[in-house]
């Protein structure tokens, strides 16, 4: 497997995990702000896994990377407010 394939691979894997809490969490209708956060400070911990494997493929300075992703995560958020 190519460094490529492989970070292919983990980030896929990444946004299964995420995506598989989500919908978890959603099947047993716990949306308490508990819930919802620990789902958030996943994605910010996956996100940031994947820019440092990202960032090692690419030869780009982890914390330049991180830096730019932070406004993301910020935003990322967002997503989970109910209305």
């Amino acid at each position: 497997m190519t460094d490529s394939e492989k970070t292919d691979f983990e980030v896929k894997a990444a946004t299964v995990q995420t995506a598989s809490a989500t919908q978890m969490l959603y099947e047993a209708e716990d949306l308490t702000k508990e819930s919802l956060n620990r789902v958030i400070l996943s994605m910010k911990m996956q996100s940031a896994t994947v820019s440092v494997i990202i960032a090692k493929s690419l030869n780009i300075s982890t914390i330049t990377l991180l830096q730019e992703k932070q406004q993301s995560d910020t935003d990322l958020s967002i997503i989970f407010i109910r209305h």
